[in-house]
């Protein structure tokens, strides 16, 4: 019998024993499969950390690089008396990071928070004590991140010399901005997702169906589900808080780090027009581009026509930012270049004079008819200098870098067309400039002398044609005049 006490287990199958049944091969066997399995499991957890580990390790270590532009200063516009037309103002705001805007905090990133901001704990205490001073301890330092957002908004208000709750209703409007966000996009993933749900074994196939429902889980790229938790860049990302702070203000900030803590000082460029009207069909203008914000565009005049002088080159930062969005390093590979001054012939004194006078006629009630426009131009005919280029009606330069919707369509639909420069652009008969040249002309050739006296009747050949002015208004001529009376009464 082999159910025996004390049996011998190198009986042979001759004695009615089975050898591959016995005692003995089965723990032989099984020992095999331990050992191979063993073995299996060995060689697969070195192939893993000695061979392949770099294609796990690589993506949680891997960086990227971030370009950042820095902003250059373009040339100002300049005037022959020194007057600025046109130049860029350093702008500097107040960003701070997402995380400590919102309220309440993200539980991720309060976790991780409290996490790093924990004490070791004694190793001579029970489970108990250590899991309830843990627990002490997290809500303390959740109390202190509490506290801590609040003195910073308390010194920011402080700082600016603006109310703590302005700048809490502004992070509101910020914080339910993003979420309307993620809102939105987890809206497009319920529907993208909607039946995509893990495939069922099908044991109706057999193995053959079992084994592609194991090969498509395996090859086919994970999918997101309802659960997994969506993180927008906007939500990692510093947001502007306060626009247009002055240096004392980011000289503290930067002094003292440490004191606002997820604070980033962001510069950048604006053009400023501080004469406004003044000049403002021959200056133009420049702003950021409607297609991309941080180009610029130089529409119309100086800015315009002298943008290659004018624009300055930006330079280049390049920062190294690991997967948590944490800078590793940082390196200026460009510096900026600033752009050129133009200096224009015009002077400020004279050009503001004119614009002055055509202001005044184009208001006046005593003209008939009613002028709707004019220019004026004055040159140094000694140099050809443009000395004064002057259009009414005008519009004001610093509107225009930041008009409203309503702002644009008044003066879209302005009857007198203010945007139509009509110091440059429009077609005049030459008037009482070419009579100089007329004159000259029949006096080099002996037409006439300067002290002859010629009878007018107020036109040439016909009342219908080539008439003066006092006949097309009051139907008589000048009666006898010398050339400089022709001259001065434009006949």
């Amino acid at each position: 019998m082999q159910n025996q006490p004390f049996a011998d287990l190198g009986k042979s199958a001759e004695e009615g024993i089975d050898k591959i049944d016995s005692p003995q091969q089965r723990l032989f066997v099984l020992a095999v499969l331990i050992v191979a399995c063993t073995v299996a499991i060995g060689v697969r957890v070195y192939y893993v950390q000695a061979v392949i580990a770099e294609q796990f390790l690589t993506p949680w270590e891997k960086t990227r690089l971030v370009e950042e532009t820095i902003p250059a200063r373009n040339g100002r516009i300049l005037t022959r008396d020194g007057a600025v037309l046109a130049y860029d103002e350093t702008r500097y705001d107040i960003a701070v990071d997402f995380r400590w805007l919102e309220k309440p905090f993200d539980s991720v990133w309060l976790r991780r928070q409290v996490a790093a901001r924990l004490e070791p704990q004694e190793s001579d205490s029970s489970v108990e004590d250590k899991l309830m001073e843990l627990e002490l301890e997290t809500e303390r330092i959740e109390l202190e991140l509490q506290n801590e957002r609040q003195q910073l908004f308390d010194r920011l208000a402080e700082l600016v010399e603006t109310p703590a709750e302005v700048l809490e209703q502004r992070a509101t409007r910020l914080q339910k901005r993003i979420e309307t966000m993620v809102v939105a996009v987890e809206t497009r993933r319920a529907e993208n997702n909607t039946g995509a749900d893990l495939q069922a074994l099908d044991l109706n196939e057999g193995l053959s169906g079992i084994a592609a429902t194991i090969k498509s889980e395996l090859t086919t790229p994970p999918r997101r589900y309802g659960k997994d938790p969506i993180i927008l860049k906007e939500e990692l990302e510093p947001h502007v808080l306060i626009e247009d702070v002055p240096l004392s203000v980011v000289a503290a900030i930067e002094s003292t780090p440490n004191r606002y803590p997820g604070v980033h000082v962001q510069g950048n460029s604006s053009r400023v027009y501080p004469l406004e009207e003044v000049a403002a069909h021959l200056i133009g203008i420049r702003k950021p581009s409607v297609s991309d914000p941080n180009a610029v565009s130089a529409q119309g005049g100086i800015e315009e026509q002298y943008d290659a002088q004018l624009a300055g080159t930006p330079g280049l930062k390049v920062e190294r930012v690991n997967r948590r969005g944490e800078i590793v390093e940082s390196e200026v590979t460009q510096l900026p270049q600033d752009g050129s001054d133009v200096v224009l012939t015009i002077d400020s004194r004279l050009q503001r004079t004119a614009e002055i006078l055509l202001d005044e006629a184009l208001s006046s009630e005593t003209l008939d008819p009613q002028p709707v426009g004019g220019a004026v131009i004055a040159i140094d005919i000694w140099t050809g200098d443009i000395l004064a280029a002057a259009a009414a009606p005008r519009y004001s330069l610093q509107l225009m870098l930041k008009p409203s919707g309503e702002e644009l369509q008044q003066l879209l639909d302005h009857p007198h067309q203010p945007f139509f420069s009509r110091a440059t652009h429009m077609a005049l008969p030459p008037g009482s400039v070419f009579k100089i040249v007329t004159a000259a002309a029949a006096l080099e050739q002996g037409e006439v002398t300067p002290d002859e006296i010629l009878e007018c009747r107020g036109y040439l050949h016909s009342p219908n044609g080539h008439r003066c002015a006092i006949f097309r208004k009051y139907g008589l001529g000048h009666g006898e005049v010398q050339l400089e009376d022709a001259l001065c009464q434009s006949c």
